[in-house]
């Protein structure tokens, strides 16, 4: 692994980990009037965009981590919609 992988690894991992803690309190509260679904929507698109250039640079890396990080926005969009219709 050179540098510019572990340069790489870290920035999925500040991207991702921030998401973790917003899944688990969105659990646990069940609170999403202050979250925006567009954000979610416009980081899912992002990241899938990310996983489309990496799968172009034959990086399975690129596409591993990004896939990962876009199940993240996904999972908060279905948790805005479920915990959202409830409230009404």
């Amino acid at each position: 692994m050179n540098i510019f992988e572990i340069i790489g690894i870290i920035a999925w991992l500040s991207a991702a980990i921030p998401s973790i803690p917003q899944i688990i309190q969105t659990l646990k509260t069940k609170d999403v009037k202050w979250l925006s679904p567009l954000m979610f929507w416009i980081w899912a698109i992002w990241w899938i965009c990310w996983i489309i250039y990496g799968w172009y640079l034959g990086s399975w890396q690129m596409e591993f981590f990004n896939s990962i990080t876009t199940i993240c926005s996904v999972i908060m969009l279905i948790l805005i919609w479920k915990y959202s219709k409830r409230k009404k």
